[in-house]
């Protein structure tokens, strides 16, 4: 990579060394069954997350908790070669991308809940935001295991493993086999309809 290129993608996502911004509030709905706690829940475009939310979101309804939903943009939401001259426009798509996609899963869903984006570490900014609501649990899924996951975590230490390590309240991590579990009951969900 050429310095260009490792500082313009430290521009973006920092270094680490200075405070990261506030997660900002994109959107949300309030109203609806009043909540008694909150629940924090991690989630990108990956099946797993998916399948957290989905989780969180049945946790939520069945603890009267109110749901924040956080995403922490990363070099996933930007094209791969970071001298390409829509390189915000492509993110920004992504990240439209993602928030109707948080829209439309949280249609119907009758606790308040709120969709935040920020930058930064993951796990850094999920706990805050637990911390900050005093959250029950954070749930996020996990990418599994095998050799895909551990290259990956070579490139980007699983959030989920720091999580568990750091957080203050309960982490639940959603693991392959229970998004098998998801899968099928969005079958059965769409042949009953």
């Amino acid at each position: 990579m050429s310095r260009r290129t490792l500082g313009h993608l430290r521009g973006r996502f920092g270094s680490g060394r200075r405070e990261e911004p506030r997660l900002a509030r994109v959107c949300g709905a309030t109203g609806g069954i009043p909540t008694t706690a909150a629940i924090v829940v991690g989630h990108d475009r990956q099946l797993e997350s998916v399948a957290a939310l989905d989780t969180a979101m049945e946790f939520a309804n069945r603890l009267d908790a109110e749901l924040h939903i956080v995403h922490v943009r990363n070099l996933s939401d930007y094209p791969v070669d970071p001298d390409r001259t829509d390189w915000e426009s492509y993110a920004s798509e992504r990240l439209e991308d993602e928030r109707v996609m948080i829209i439309e899963s949280m249609a119907g869903h009758p606790r308040p809940w709120s969709y935040y984006v920020g930058r930064g570490d993951p796990a850094r900014r999920l706990i805050q935001l637990a911390e900050q609501h005093d959250a029950l649990m954070i749930i996020v899924g996990s990418r599994g295991e095998g050799i895909r996951a551990a290259l990956g975590r070579i490139i980007e230490p699983a959030v989920s493993h720091r999580l568990i390590e750091e957080a203050h309240c309960p982490v639940l991590v959603i693991g392959r086999r229970d998004q098998d579990s998801f899968r099928r009951r969005q079958l059965r969900a769409v042949r009953n309809d």
